[in-house]
């Protein structure tokens, strides 16, 4: 999600030429995938194991991050995007109570900062994506036909850099 935020509506007004409220809704299937996803699958995790609920979600947020650039209209990104928040959900619903419960076993019962803890994991995770997005970006840009440009010449790997001719920017 760090990396889609910044990027998807830039990819949505050049590749399908979206109109400007069709930028912020195509993140609402990932808010009701997420809410569903945490709300009502904590109880399923517990039954069916907290670590193969989150595996199966993880290969779900995993597929729908695989089916993301296959849209071709606004449309067909309702399931990946669902998807994508489901699986997170799952995921965050199987290893809160998780967290708390190694708080129990090892620690005093004080659960403010073990969700404080996991919440500065989430902030810091969306500063390094949006940083390691970013830095993606400046690397490289692939068109339909497979070929590549490079942006700055200072920041391009040395693989890239023997194949591919610069501009700079």
């Amino acid at each position: 999600m760090a990396i889609l935020e910044p990027c998807l509506p830039i990819w949505l007004l050049e590749t399908m030429q979206a109109e400007q409220w069709q930028l912020g809704t195509a993140f609402i299937p990932d808010s009701v995938g997420y809410f569903l996803g945490s709300s009502f699958f904590g109880v399923l995790a517990l039954r069916v194991g907290r670590w193969k609920c989150s595996m199966a979600a993880m290969l779900v947020v995993g597929m729908s991050c695989i089916c993301i650039p296959f849209a071709t209209a606004i449309w067909h990104l309702i399931i990946p995007h669902f998807g994508l928040g489901l699986g997170i959900g799952i995921v965050d619903a199987s290893f809160m109570p998780l967290l708390a419960l190694l708080v129990d076993l090892r620690h005093e019962a004080v659960y403010g900062s073990v969700f404080a803890v996991a919440q500065l994991a989430v902030c810091l995770a969306y500063s390094a994506g949006k940083y390691k997005d970013i830095t993606t970006l400046i690397y490289l840009e692939a068109d339909h036909r497979g070929t590549v440009k490079a942006f700055s010449k200072n920041s391009v790997p040395k693989k890239l850099s023997r194949t591919t001719s610069f501009s700079s920017k």
